[in-house]
């Protein structure tokens, strides 16, 4: 395919870093494969393509998201069979408090897994029941069994729990 002009592409460019500014994106977005693939996608079609609304976009999110999900279980389910766990708890600048999960693995070839299964908005006190109660949630949602934790981390932020 033959390349943009010069003038073009500093056009493209500097799009391109209006929306990387606008909103707050990191500098490596411009390097990032998938968006990539959006735009060679968007260069090949015929026509002219809208992006999609709000909605429609959280739709599709979600419905990846359940995908990407039902790959992970199914690898757990045959290849995980002890595994760590981190917990961290922070606030946002709006003090809305979340608590993510992530599972650390290795499969029997030695290769190395960490799958992020949740960020929960969390409210009230970031007790130790607290933390124990959504770790079993988790744990039965994603089908882990207890007794195959070998090691749980958690952040304990910058101020004792009491």
């Amino acid at each position: 395919m033959k390349l943009a002009s010069n003038e073009v592409q500093k056009r493209f460019n500097r799009i391109v870093a209006s929306w990387t500014s606008s909103s707050l994106r990191p500098f490596s977005i411009s390097e990032d494969k998938e968006l990539q693939d959006l735009i060679d996608f968007a260069q090949s079609t015929p026509g002219k393509l809208k992006l999609p609304s709000r909605q429609t976009n959280a739709r599709e999110i979600n419905l990846l998201a359940d995908e990407i999900r039902g790959k992970i279980m199914k690898m757990l389910s045959g290849n995980c069979k002890s595994f760590s766990c981190t917990s961290d708890l922070w606030s946002s600048r709006t003090m809305n408090a979340f608590m993510a999960f992530t599972l650390h693995f290795l499969c029997e070839d030695f290769k190395k897994y960490n799958f992020t299964l949740d960020v929960k908005p969390t409210v009230g006190k970031h007790t130790g029941e607290m933390i124990l109660h959504n770790m079993k949630q988790l744990l039965y949602e994603w089908n882990l069994r207890e007794d195959n934790i070998v090691m749980l981390l958690r952040d304990s932020g910058s101020k004792p729990i009491p």
